[in-house]
């Protein structure tokens, strides 16, 4: 496991477990908010902060981290690049279908190489989506297609917000609340396979786990960014 690094100075301390008192006008369709939670240091707990309080499950050396952490909170997930993920079991609403969808979270990369952020896949033939960095670019792929694919060049030691929605047929990538590249078609129907919903790696494909910090992480079925926003403020809404 790479040595965790040192010298950033985390935002004030909101305490332990703190939630936000904002509200989320789109939070009845939030299916997931994991790492939301300001886990303590080397802990391997974590919670799905989601009406649907899914069970999450720390795979390998995936564990909270205090050194380093975006404005607003006091820690985030550690994913070392060599095996580590958060897993839970399959569920509908991991199956997007054709309706509208948003996936984001804060990264952080320790070293820049291709990773999963998030992917409801379980290898051949339960493939249904990944959300992913590979070959310098910023992808989506579903149902067997990259449908979005957008050159980006990340930085080591950088706090991002990234964000992918499909609205109507639209589908737009963000960096930081800006989008990146054109909007792109996305029509098909995302199809309802049974696979596990993995954050930070895909597990059965090695040299796609991510290496770096990830926090917060959350699934909303709803177009939440059609257009350049400010990023949300931390840690994210709980109701």
């Amino acid at each position: 496991m790479f040595r965790r690094q040192r010298g950033f100075i985390a935002a004030p301390m909101l305490g332990i477990g703190r939630r936000s008192s904002a509200s989320d006008p789109n939070f009845a369709s939030v299916v997931l908010l994991a790492l939301n939670e300001n886990g303590p240091d080397a802990g391997t707990t974590f919670d799905d902060a989601s009406n649907s309080n899914k069970a999450l499950t720390a795979v390998g050396n995936a564990q909270w981290d205090t050194a380093q952490a975006p404005t607003g909170m006091t820690s985030s997930g550690l994913f070392d690049g060599t095996g580590d993920r958060i897993t839970t079991p399959d569920h509908d609403d991991w199956t997007f279908g054709s309706g509208d969808y948003t996936l984001e979270a804060w990264i952080r990369w320790n070293s820049v190489a291709n990773a999963t952020w998030l992917a409801h896949d379980n290898g051949a033939p339960n493939r249904a989506w990944i959300w992913l960095y590979e070959t310098n670019q910023f992808r989506m792929w579903t149902d067997g297609v990259y449908r979005l694919q957008e050159d980006w060049t990340p930085a080591t030691a950088t706090w991002y917000h990234i964000a992918i929605c499909r609205s109507g047929t639209n589908l737009r990538a963000f960096i930081d609340g800006t989008q990146l590249g054109a909007t792109a078609t996305s029509s098909e129907n995302i199809p309802n396979l049974t696979s596990v919903l993995q954050i930070g790696g895909l597990g059965w494909l090695g040299g796609y786990d991510f290496n770096g910090w990830i926090c917060p992480a959350r699934i909303t079925t709803a177009a939440r960014y059609t257009a350049n926003f400010t990023s949300p403020t931390l840690p994210l809404p709980t109701s």
